[in-house]
């Protein structure tokens, strides 16, 4: 891979901003936790370019690519019918990112599969990401920050009990 090294320093320092965003959340600082999970998936996002050997060097550019590209729903929250989107979008920033290419290989087409529309209700598709979820979490359904008030209830993710400070 043409930019193995950039793409594993990427993922790092979406796991340092997933880290950064959490302990934000826990302090309640939640206007720069939103910010430090933004950023967590724009990093995913430019590492997955780069695997495609994509290299761009303005932030606007990756945006635009993602826009036009074949996952533009996970940008766009306003989108007529987010539930797939969201719920996938959740699924991704929820589970560890993988040093294997094959695991990653993966893990991307599940993400691309679960943001399809017709798989909103696949049960199937649903159990296993709740089951990866609880994994990489020992065994806990983890706590989040909803920017839709109450839309990961609904995302069949989480258990709907969850909420700050609990």
């Amino acid at each position: 891979m043409k930019y193995q090294d950039e793409v594993k320093a990427f993922i790092t320092k979406a796991e340092r901003s997933l880290r950064a965003g959490k302990l934000l959340l826990s302090e309640g600082d939640y206007d720069f936790a939103i910010s430090r999970l933004y950023y967590s998936m724009f990093y995913c996002a430019v590492a997955s370019l780069l695997i495609k050997d994509m290299k761009f060097s303005k932030h606007s550019a990756v945006i635009s690519y993602f826009r036009h590209g074949h996952i533009s729903t996970l940008h766009i929250w306003w989108a007529r019918r987010p539930l797939a989107s969201s719920r996938a979008t959740n699924y991704a920033a929820l589970i560890p990112a993988t040093d294997d290419i094959e695991e990653w290989n993966k893990k991307q087409q599940f993400i691309i599969d679960f943001s399809k529309w017709e798989n909103s209700l696949n049960k199937h598709l649903i159990e296993m990401a709740r089951k990866d979820i609880l994994e990489a979490n020992g065994g806990k359904p983890p706590k989040v920050l909803d920017p839709f008030s109450g839309g990961h209830q609904r995302s069949g993710l989480l258990h709907s009990g969850d909420r700050f400070g609990d």
